[in-house]
């Protein structure tokens, strides 16, 4: 059995423990505060593999100081974490995707409100910062950089950025693996959010869907991983606004919603162990699938949400998707009684 190490203790590292346990891989979790009963490491033990789910432990295996193999093995350090770096490594080459416009918060003389108070970084040290604020007016932008001083944060840490939100658009990633020295192993799926966590401003996906490729974002990423020789697994985000294509992020690590790939053969996870069979190879992404938090729709059923029902009666009613419950509604129920019974503090 190889022993296995995840950086986290949330729904991505469930997800993890599910597909390597098909697959003779026993992965644990850091001793310490869990959100989910997920096994920990034992003490002394020495981890074969290293799972990423953050940037703060990949940044770590990068600098050396992490025993075990892991993916990517290289990325370029200053543009881990660091939104307004990737944005300006992308203008540099005018023939791959390009991100959305963006401003020094020190210089904020010719911005264009709306815009987004954006967090350069999503960790800073042990702390994890807010995704960012909408501005209609320099009074308001005025009020957050005021609320950055209050709060301890520093304004390098953030950021101007365009702000798009109050129009038609659609938030999309490209998903999967991928390997510029052998692109048989590539891998890659599109997915469209279709609910959020609610948040005021910037969100997370708490349920997406698999769909076509009408935008050309496959061939978009991988032109950008291309660039940086890169081989591992990866989430590249991307926002449709009308005709304009705009690249966001790029998360070289496994993101919260992989599960879709456990749920279709689980490509993803035997590519980066490098043990995906030619059978692997050719069958095709993930289709039809519908990925949910299972913890966020615990809670809108439990509210009576009617947008939930909704969400399962168009795409899986109506359009034939099957959907794909990270944890399963009883896991969810199982891990809160865990949580009240003090076990995530064990």
């Amino acid at each position: 059995m190889t022993l296995a190490l995840a950086h986290s203790s949330w729904i991505n590292a469930w997800t993890l423990r599910r597909a390597c346990a098909g697959l003779d891989v026993d992965l644990r979790v850091p001793a310490g505060v869990r959100q989910l009963p997920l096994p920990v490491m034992p003490p002394q033990a020495r981890a074969e593999w290293q799972f990423f789910t953050e940037e703060a432990s990949l940044r770590r295996a990068l600098d050396g100081e992490l025993d075990g193999r892991f993916l990517p093995e290289r990325f370029p350090i200053a543009l881990l974490d660091d939104k307004w770096a990737f944005a300006d490594f992308l203008a540099q080459d005018a023939t791959g995707p390009q991100g959305l416009a963006q401003w020094p918060l020190d210089e904020p003389a010719g911005v264009r409100f709306p815009l987004l108070l954006k967090g350069r970084h999503s960790w800073v040290g042990d702390r994890k910062l807010p995704r960012g604020w909408v501005c209609r007016s320099a009074c308001e932008l005025a009020r957050w950089r005021s609320h950055l001083r209050v709060q301890g944060m520093q304004e390098s840490w953030f950021f101007l950025q365009e702000w798009l939100g109050d129009n038609a658009l659609q938030l999309l990633s490209v998903g999967g693996f991928f390997d510029a020295d052998d692109e048989s192993r590539n891998l890659a799926v599109v997915t469209l959010r279709v609910a959020d966590y609610g948040d005021d401003g910037p969100s997370s996906s708490a349920a997406l869907a698999t769909i076509a490729d009408s935008h050309g974002l496959i061939p978009a990423a991988e032109h950008v991983l291309r660039r940086l020789r890169y081989r591992g697994p990866y989430e590249f985000e991307f926002i449709i606004a009308g005709s304009r294509r705009l690249a966001l992020e790029l998360n070289p690590r496994f993101w919260m919603q992989h599960g879709l790939f456990v749920a279709a053969g689980n490509g993803l996870v035997k590519r980066y162990l490098g043990r995906e069979t030619a059978e692997d190879r050719a069958a095709p992404p993930p289709q039809k699938l519908l990925w949910i938090d299972g913890s966020w729709l615990m809670r809108r059923l439990l509210r009576l949400d009617m947008q939930v029902i909704a969400l399962w009666r168009t795409w899986v009613r109506q359009s034939g998707y099957r959907a794909v419950v990270c944890p399963t509604p009883m896991q969810v129920l199982g891990a809160g009684l865990w949580l009240a019974l003090g076990g995530g503090r064990r």
